[in-house]
């Protein structure tokens, strides 16, 4: 693992806002990712004998519209290879994990990495959405946990798929909402939801943060997003 996080300004903005952003990834390693994850929508597409544009966004259009069932068994072979673990195994993710994890701590603990996770969101479609939730309703027994989220084929600044409630780690959300669907309206083809309504959430800031290709959002198992 790499040298531990230490900056007590980042790490005390991280328990009082809820998240921090952090440089992680090299551009190496994010393109290993997105070739490979070129490869696999290719050979998807050449199964459904779909045209192949080589244009990652258009691709992804097609073979999801052709079938959402194929653009999900790629997003879960993607997650499962070398490319994609060792982005998961990656040291400085690990260092930045474990810092702000154990705070003003001298704890010495080995972490546990669930994932990695992979999401391809269509920007017409709420197949694959959320709604604001929090990881605490999906992890009940968890405890001193962390989520960490990075943009692959697109920065953040134009790419709106995660926004955060600023603060809003300093509750437990045992509230919510279970259904499948988005939005409040039920939808057999989009995610199971665990939807914390928002008229919950008026007294916490909506924020999207500016998260750039080879960057990390770490942000709190509480926080809503």
């Amino acid at each position: 693992m790499a040298d531990k996080l230490t900056d007590k300004a980042k790490i005390a903005s991280y328990q009082k806002e809820g998240w921090v952003i952090e440089n992680i990834f090299d551009s190496a390693e994010i393109g290993e990712f997105t070739l490979t994850f070129a490869d696999v929508l290719k050979l998807q597409m050449r199964k459904l004998r779909l045209e192949i544009t080589g244009d990652i966004n258009e691709d992804v259009k097609t073979l999801n519209a052709r079938s959402s069932v194929a653009m999900t068994e790629t997003m879960g072979i993607c997650r499962n290879t070398s490319a994609g673990h060792k982005l998961a195994a990656n040291p400085k993710l690990n260092g930045v994990s474990a810092g702000l994890l154990e705070g003003d701590t001298n704890l010495d603990r080995r972490l546990v990495i669930s994932g990695p996770s992979f999401f391809v969101n269509i920007p017409s479609s709420n197949e694959r959405k959320y709604t604001w939730h929090s990881e605490q309703n999906w992890y009940p027994k968890r405890r001193n946990f962390l989520n960490v989220w990075c943009p692959i084929v697109v920065d953040r600044v134009d790419n709106n798929s995660m926004a955060v409630m600023t603060g809003s780690h300093d509750t437990d959300w045992f509230y919510f909402s279970e259904y499948t669907g988005y939005d409040g309206t039920f939808d057999e083809k989009a995610n199971v939801q665990y939807e914390i309504p928002e008229s919950f959430l008026g007294k916490y800031k909506s924020e999207v943060p500016p998260v750039a290709i080879g960057q990390a959002l770490f942000f709190n198992g509480k926080l809503v997003h």
